[in-house]
């Protein structure tokens, strides 16, 4: 996509940009999408959507006062020397590494797709199982005495 294809194509979606003079000279551009986050928990907690594309390669949401990152992750691994006058032991330690995205063009198509993956396509409703319990009656006899015992089944219902 072009840059103009995906400005008008975020126009179209409501999706205003509010950069600021200073971020603009840095790389940065911010974009606010037209819902806001409500929380089921605290009133106060509603805030606008904004995502970010940063010059360094990295693309954020932000969410209230905090920024997630929200480029593709890659694990990787690293050895480290044990510290020690006679170690010569090596431990690895397993990471999550970002991958950074240093077109902007590149940035913004990543940006306008993340948002209408999760922000304007309807989630999918999970049900959750249902448990039920069942009683069962199981005849038993023992010495020549008949008996009905009663036990519990679990029935999973989706």
């Amino acid at each position: 996509m072009t840059q103009s294809e995906i400005l008008n194509t975020m126009k179209l979606l409501g999706i205003q940009e509010i950069t600021t003079p200073r971020q603009a000279l840095n790389g940065t551009r911010k974009f606010k999408l037209p819902m806001r986050y409500y929380s089921e928990y605290d009133s106060r907690w509603n805030y606008d959507i904004v995502l970010s594309s940063f010059k360094s390669g990295y693309v954020r949401k932000t969410c209230y006062d905090r920024e997630y990152q929200i480029n593709k992750v890659k694990k990787t691994s690293k050895f480290h020397k044990y510290l020690g006058p006679n170690d010569n032991r090596y431990y690895k330690i397993d990471h999550h590494e970002r991958i950074l995205i240093p077109n902007e063009l590149d940035r913004l198509e990543y940006l306008l797709k993340f948002a209408v993956r999760n922000y304007y396509v309807k989630p999918i409703i999970k049900t959750k199982t249902e448990e039920k319990r069942v009683l069962q009656d199981i005849s038993v006899t023992i010495d020549g005495q008949r008996h009905t015992l009663q036990t519990q089944e679990t029935l999973k219902i989706w």
